[in-house]
């Protein structure tokens, strides 16, 4: 065989061959970002976080598949990753200011009750599920609106109630609002978590 077509021989194998070493290297990293993806998915639910689109799924196969394309690089899915975990970073921040937020509203509903203030409708609800879904659903400021405006329709509904009560009540809910307060500075204020609201 002529030198030449030996030679290009050679680089034709060399060309077929090492996209294959390399896809087989990839399909463990793609097992592994499928696997992640997945987890993410697991506390994106968990959360309530509400995250939602093709990179929020528990489809395995899809997750996979999409990294075994032939353009997705390492980058792109460090990328899609630690979009993904940031996210959740966030939400989780959330969660914890949401579940203060709850605890609020169901002390200042006890507070309604005991003083026998007669205030309905959903602000005044006994379902710290529901409450905690509403505060996952907009934005930080909305939520300490809401609670915001429960203080004061209560501020005109205490006359009645004992004083001794009345100090026990609004001590919880001093405590529920510095936490809220605090969750939320903590994480760098309202606009870190607003993109998170409805």
């Amino acid at each position: 065989m002529h030198l030449s077509v030996r030679v290009a021989a050679f680089i034709a194998i060399a060309n077929a061959t090492l996209p294959q070493a390399a896809r087989a290297e990839s399909h463990l990293n793609c097992d592994a970002y499928a696997s992640s993806a997945v987890a993410q998915q697991t506390s994106n639910k968990e959360l309530g976080c509400g995250f939602d689109g093709g990179g929020w799924s528990f489809d395995y196969l899809g997750h996979r598949n999409w990294c075994l394309i032939s353009t997705t690089t390492m980058a792109n899915l460090t990328a899609e990753d630690g979009r993904r975990a940031q996210a959740l970073a966030a939400c989780r921040t959330r969660a914890q200011a949401c579940d203060s937020y709850a605890s609020v509203a169901l002390i200042q509903n006890k507070f309604n009750q005991a003083a026998s203030c007669g205030l309905s409708g959903g602000r005044w609800s006994s379902d710290q599920a529901g409450h905690r879904a509403w505060c996952m659903a907009v934005t930080p400021n909305q939520s300490l609106a809401e609670t915001d405006a429960r203080s004061q329709a209560l501020g005109l509904c205490q006359s009645g109630m004992d004083e001794a009560e009345i100090q026990k009540l609004q001590n919880q809910q001093q405590q529920a609002e510095n936490l809220l307060n605090s969750i939320i500075q903590s994480s760098g204020g309202n606009d870190v978590l607003k993109d998170l609201g409805g």
